[in-house]
């Protein structure tokens, strides 16, 4: 449950973050979430006695949960909320397999910002090319994604129910 929450906190920080509707003081509460979130969701997942950790992830998930009222979700949860909907995958175990995916696909558009993240929590710096930095943010979602050991399929769901699922 720690991981599915965290991750599903952390997907509101980033879209929150990469929205359209972004503005500066939502941007604001999403960074101070994912790095709270990246600080501590490994920490927390490792240890659920950990009451420091627990509380850092609680209150990085009230700064998530700011910035989407101020700059709304994206992609990832319009497409956990169907999956979730249809084969009854818990909401942040959906978002934390579509994420990586999603931030691929937008490639570009969002690439300076995730560029910022990757900066921000410490896995590049600034000598790093942009597409270098913001393609190692992603991969730390994967990362942390297995190294909590998530689930990386949908039970039920085949191949024909892709374009369903992306045309809803």
């Amino acid at each position: 449950m720690r991981a599915a929450t965290g991750m599903d906190a952390l997907t509101h920080a980033v879209e929150a973050y990469t929205n359209t509707w972004a503005t500066d003081l939502s941007r604001k509460w999403s960074r101070e979430a994912i790095k709270r979130i990246f600080g501590y969701l490994l920490r927390c997942y490792n240890d659920g006695s950990d009451l420091e950790a627990r509380s850092q992830l609680l209150r990085g998930s009230f700064e998530a949960g700011v910035a989407i009222s101020m700059a709304g979700v994206g992609y990832v949860h319009a497409i956990a909320h169907t999956v979730g909907g249809k084969f009854h995958t818990p909401h942040g175990v959906a978002n934390a397999m579509i994420m990586p995916f999603v931030l691929d696909f937008f490639d570009e558009a969002v690439e300076e910002d995730l560029a910022d993240l990757a900066i921000m929590v410490g896995i590049g710096n600034e000598t790093d090319s942009r597409r270098a930095l913001a393609k190692n943010f992603i991969a730390a979602i994967r990362r942390m994604h297995s190294d909590m050991n998530m689930p990386t399929t949908v039970k039920g769901m085949k191949r024909k129910d892709v374009t369903s699922i992306a045309t809803r």
